[in-house]
């Protein structure tokens, strides 16, 4: 018997950019503002996500504890990123949902593969990182 689907409200901060229109007739930006919106999900395992933006992190712990990759999750979550001033920080959210779709549902990825920095390509090709 399927369970009943479970759902979670949370607000979200959201970017929106304004445009107006110049003398010349031509669309330009004019600000750009932050507005906050309730945001319904569905977080009970069972739950087959068509979009990334449908994943929020009690879902993802929730698929995990059912199929028993909770591991995966604590070795995830407990690394460490580098940011541009060559600084260690935690792992931010949007970087974990990332690597919880590629390695689970690589299904609802859309667009192109992210382009590979030079850097990267010389690393991969001889060897060093």
């Amino acid at each position: 018997m399927a369970s009943k689907p479970e759902y979670i409200t949370k607000t979200v901060t959201k970017q929106k950019t304004l445009y107006k229109v110049n003398e010349e007739g031509k669309k330009v930006k004019d600000k750009t503002v932050r507005t906050k919106e309730e945001v319904q999900y569905r977080i009970d395992a069972a739950f087959q996500p068509s979009d990334i933006s449908e994943i929020c992190l009690e879902y993802i712990m929730n698929y995990c504890e059912a199929n028993n990759e909770g591991d995966w999750l604590l070795d995830v979550s407990q690394k460490q990123i580098t940011d541009k001033n060559d600084k260690k920080r935690d792992m931010p959210f949007v970087n974990l949902r990332a690597e919880f779709v590629k390695t689970f549902m690589p299904s609802i990825i859309k667009g192109d593969a992210p382009a590979v920095n030079m850097k990267s390509r010389i690393a991969e090709r001889f060897g060093k990182k």
